[in-house]
């Protein structure tokens, strides 16, 4: 189950911030509080329209329940945005649920990350009300504290990369001196060779090395003699038998 924070998040698929100044936890005014809306949304561009989008986030079904039981209850907020939204999941609610003007977001959770699908668009409200003066003051200390939060992520973020840039840089630099140690540990191991041999290892004398070293393996030249000895005492003896057959039928 996501929660809130998380529903939050996802709505910047819906409201990017190249096109919208997306808040979270809104007034109706400053002091004296009785009504909150969990974001809100201010289209930044004409040519995208420049509307209030408001919006209750819901990741519990009992909460959902009890925000359309009582639908009057956004009203404080809601008579001042040309479109209002529910978000949530799919298991919390559905289109058909939703009061007839309201809007449904659904964020949908995949591996790839959380989108967000409309399930049911919201009605346009042309007739907004102006925004009011305390009202306005909720919006900026809202936008403020907004400011110090996206500042403080971002200082979050810086960290974390030059805490990853580090950890890889100081991996890369321990595989690195591992490889210089394994390839010394080489070098010295061909010094010695060539050193006891009196060969030179060159990429053109590998292949002959590696054979008189199988054949040293197996036996060396004497055990190669004495092989082809014991060969040729058998094929003798075959060649006897065959001649006394021979001898035999004649």
């Amino acid at each position: 189950m996501l929660t809130e924070s998380q529903i939050f998040e996802s709505l910047y698929h819906k409201f990017p911030k190249e096109s919208f100044a997306l808040l979270c936890q809104v007034a109706d005014r400053t002091g004296s509080a009785n009504r909150y809306a969990d974001a809100l949304a201010f289209g930044l561009w004409p040519s995208r329209g420049l509307y209030l989008h408001g919006v209750e986030i819901k990741s519990r079904r009992s909460d959902f329940v009890q925000e359309v039981r009582n639908p009057e209850k956004a009203d404080k907020i809601a008579k001042h945005c040309n479109f209002w939204w529910i978000a949530t999941t799919p298991e919390v609610a559905q289109k058909e649920e939703v009061p007839d003007t309201w809007g449904l977001l659904h964020v949908v959770v995949s591996e790839q990350g959380n989108t967000v699908r409309v399930a049911k668009q919201a009605k346009f409200i042309e007739s907004a009300e102006p925004l009011t003066l305390p009202f306005v003051c909720s919006i900026m200390r809202a936008f403020s504290q907004q400011l110090g939060i996206d500042k403080l992520k971002a200082e979050l973020r810086d960290e974390v990369r030059e805490e990853v840039a580090k950890a890889e840089r100081e991996s890369c630099s321990r595989e690195l001196n591992m490889v210089k140690k394994d390839r010394d540990s080489l070098q010295a191991l061909i010094a010695d060779f060539e050193k006891k041999c009196g060969v030179r290892l060159t990429a053109w004398n590998v292949g002959d090395i590696v054979s008189a070293y199988e054949l040293e393996r197996s036996g060396g030249v004497r055990g190669m003699l004495s092989r082809m000895k014991s060969v040729a005492c058998d094929l003798k003896d075959m060649s006897d038998r065959i001649n006394k057959l021979v001898d035999e039928d004649a």
